[in-house]
């Protein structure tokens, strides 16, 4: 069992604000003037007629109970249970001779108490409609946006591995790894394609359990090392120095990754759900298959399978239903080490990234509406 910091990339707030801002400051006379002195009181304008006092920008939070009346603002969640992961394995292994190995293992963890990018201010789903700014759960705020404890996680994987330790110039080592990764939300990348935190209901985070951003069902990794077997020291041509020069000592290596893609969600170009939550994501209703058995770069997935909802509602699609394009990636390298002197030496290296010239490409653009078509994006 293992516990994990609180603050890890989440998007609350913190406890209380020492200071408010009204606009901000900058040098606008190019150098000539500084924007504040520290000695000063913080009234003085230095910038001339086109600067203003850091006071009248920077002002202390307001200590009356209605200053933030019909604004957005931010919570903490005092009462936070630690973040649990509990995580299990069970690995065998076997030497198959006395250079290489191999080993088969289950792994699975579960975690709990996990961060939940929420709303306590989203309008209830029973009140959704045009005019529904008085439903809010607390009418005086807009947004009120934080972080609980109320996520969850399911980990499990098939991993194999076999690798042969250096040995007559040659080491390999592969490995596989089968597996599914389940959360209600994900909290890591800054908001990136596997930080994104989509969901409808703020007040039901079950809902949103599906696939987790960070999902690869299929993972196939390896890294190679051979040294030639020329020159001095080795098996052939190993008698001429000047053979050993030109083609002895030479080193090829290589690593390759094969995966599948992440999974995603997609979500409506136009919000009709009238939730007013700061998330501001609708999810489409499901009506057909929206997986195409050949999808291309300009259709990645069947956007016509995914419909609007009825105003005033939450569509029926769940998180992460789909899944974008794999990575594959072949690198090599070449290497030889000249010897100048009995002290000197001469390293070259040659690099090749993505040899087989095999493109990857990003998340297809998940908007769902009028023009929009699953389209890859590089």
């Amino acid at each position: 069992m293992y516990t994990f910091p609180w603050n890890v990339d989440t998007y609350g707030n913190g406890l209380g604000n020492a200071f408010t801002s009204s606009g901000s400051e900058a040098d606008s006379t190019n150098n000539v003037q500084p924007v504040v002195i520290l000695g000063s009181d913080g009234n003085t304008n230095y910038q001339g007629s086109k600067g203003a006092s850091i006071n009248s920008l920077y002002r202390r939070a307001p200590t009356t109970p209605d200053a933030y009346n019909g604004q957005p603002v931010g919570f903490t969640q005092y009462q936070s249970p630690v973040p649990l992961l509990k995580s299990w394995n069970l690995t065998v292994q076997r030497s198959i001779s006395a250079d290489t190995v191999a080993e088969i293992g289950y792994v699975g963890s579960h975690g709990t108490n996990l961060a939940w990018l929420t709303d306590l201010n989203q309008v209830p789903e029973s009140k959704l409609g045009p005019n529904d700014a008085s439903y809010r759960p607390y009418p005086e705020f807009q947004s009120i946006t934080g972080v609980t404890t109320a996520s969850v996680s399911n980990y499990n994987a098939f991993q194999a591995e076999i690798t042969r330790r250096m040995s007559h110039g040659f080491m390999f080592n592969f490995n596989y790894t089968w597996s599914h990764m389940l959360s209600t939300q994900d909290s890591s990348g800054w908001g990136s394609k596997q930080g994104n935190q989509p969901y409808q209901n703020a007040y039901y985070p079950g809902r949103n359990y599906g696939p987790s951003n960070f999902d690869i069902r299929h993972m196939f990794k390896g890294e190679v090392i051979y040294n030639l077997p020329f020159g001095r020291g080795r098996m052939f041509l190993n008698k001429s120095g000047v053979l050993d020069q030109v083609i002895g000592g030479w080193a090829l290596s290589s690593t390759l990754v094969v995966q599948t893609g992440n999974p995603f969600t997609p979500y409506m170009l136009v919000n009709n759900s009238y939730s007013l939550s700061s998330n501001a994501v609708q999810y489409p209703n499901v009506i057909g298959n929206p997986v195409l058995l050949h999808p291309t770069i300009s259709s990645w997935f069947n956007v016509n399978a995914l419909a609007a909802p009825l105003p005033g509602t939450f569509g029926n699609m769940g998180r992460n239903i789909l899944y974008g394009p794999g990575l594959s990636d072949v690198n090599m390298s070449l290497q030889k080490t000249f010897s100048i002197t009995e002290r000197i030496k001469l390293d070259f290296i040659a690099n090749a990234t993505n040899v087989l010239n095999h493109p990857s490409f990003a998340q297809p653009d998940r908007l769902i509406g009028p023009g929009m078509s699953g389209k890859l994006r590089e």
